[in-house]
């Protein structure tokens, strides 16, 4: 029997939350820095638009690279060129000046190179689940926990740095964290895990667009896979278009102070990965099923609560119970895409199915802006409810929403052998 090693998934989980707590405080520190400076929903929106667009860019394209350059060699390499650049935000702004375009441009680069990092990360925890003796609901659960708490610790930690100090503070910290991030699986993940996975792409005679193709077409015929990148498409949209763009207009115009921004991004954290760990515990005893559809429609009900314009203990409160629901969510879906996707090709299907989640949200963001300036806050908040509802209500109807249970799952993968 091999002898148990779990430092290398340690070291993920660890180079993970700090590179991801970075990535979270960027996100309340950029859009809070554009609303300042220019005073204009609108240019949120634009910056929203602009940072997600580049993951779906990386997300589409760089799962192939990332399966065949190999899952450590890149995850190095991406948080150590997007830190380099979110450097450059504050560097310029502190000395010369930053123009609104050069910040756009640089929050975009930052985004593209990140996003393989992010998807050579993901594609590790089956190796290193199986090096620690870890099961792979477990390992997916905590990863998830993990990727939760980031929420937790870096939108408050964010909220009162910026309030202290300043927005480009707080991007200077964004950068330190990925070069930690980088130097942590440098030192501390082998490259020897994922033998089998480089034995594999070596023994390829495949181009790149012919490993691609290959990708695209595994996730075309699973109508299961695709049923749930359409729902989490528009879901992700509104989600996406409420914390960039309307949550921050939404304290600013009710409780006026950043601190109460990262205060209810942070208590969402804290709930989701409450909510995970408790999946990640009794998951195996529940339907996956109802956990996914319910959890999901109690979020949808998140805007509707909004629009009575609570006081932020209220506000606190509403997050917390959206977290919670939010939880299972990613793990079910971790697990299932573990289930599902052959090994060799696994980097290339997340990263395509990640862009299908992606794919909306710049439009989202850039739209969430002009509806505040359009329709107001109240009418915008009842528009993102009704949508998610709709969303998330078709799949106690669709069949295909059985898959998401263990049996069915164990059925399919034994049809295709």
């Amino acid at each position: 029997m091999k002898a148990k090693n779990r430092l290398p998934l340690y070291a993920l989980y660890g180079t993970s939350l700090v590179s991801a707590t970075g990535d979270v405080m960027a996100a309340v520190a950029v859009p809070w820095f554009v609303l300042q400076t220019t005073g204009s929903a609108a240019l949120m929106g634009v910056t929203a638009f602009f940072s997600v667009l580049p993951i779906i860019i990386a997300m589409l394209f760089g799962g192939t690279l990332v399966d065949r350059i190999g899952y450590k060699q890149v995850s190095v390499f991406a948080d150590f060129a997007s830190g380099v650049t979110i450097l450059m935000i504050p560097i310029l702004h502190l000395t010369i000046g930053i123009q609104f375009w050069q910040l756009v441009l640089l929050v975009f680069l930052g985004n593209l190179l990140d996003a393989p990092g992010r998807s050579a990360r993901q594609a590790m925890i089956p190796e290193l689940a199986e090096v620690a003796g870890v099961s792979l609901e477990r390992a997916t659960g905590l990863a998830n926990a993990f990727s939760r708490a980031t929420s937790m610790l870096g939108a408050p930690l964010a909220g009162i740095l910026i309030a202290f100090t300043s927005a480009p503070i707080v991007l200077m910290i964004d950068a330190a964290t990925f070069l930690v991030s980088a130097m942590g699986v440098q030192l501390f993940i082998s490259r020897q895990i994922f033998q089998k996975q480089a034995e594999a792409q070596a023994e390829s005679t495949n181009s790149y667009w012919q490993d691609f193709r290959e990708g695209f077409s595994f996730l075309w015929q699973d109508k299961f896979l695709l049923t749930l990148v359409a729902v989490v498409m528009v879901t992700n949209m509104i989600d996406h278009a409420i914390s960039a763009v309307t949550m921050p207009y939404y304290v600013n115009e009710v409780y006026g102070n950043a601190w109460s921004l990262g205060l209810i991004m942070g208590s969402f954290g804290a709930a989701a990965v409450t909510g995970t760990l408790l999946y990640s515990w009794f998951g195996d005893k529940i339907s996956r099923r109802w956990v996914f559809i319910i959890g999901y429609i109690i979020i949808s009900l998140r805007s509707f609560f909004m629009i009575l314009y609570p006081p932020l203990a209220g506000m606190i409160v509403i997050a917390v119970v959206a977290g919670l629901a939010a939880g299972p969510i990613n793990p079910i879906m971790g697990v299932l895409w573990y289930e599902r996707i052959p090994d060799y090709m696994r980097a290339r299907v997340f990263s395509l199915t990640s862009a299908g989640f992606l794919v909306a949200m710049p439009i989202g963001a850039l739209l969430a802006g002009y509806l505040l300036e359009w329709l107001g806050l109240t009418n915008s908040l009842i528009i993102y409810g009704l949508i998610y509802c709709l969303a998330t209500g078709s799949l106690i109807f669709n069949p295909t929403a059985n898959e998401l249970e263990r049996e069915m799952v164990i059925a399919e993968n034994i049809e295709r052998l």
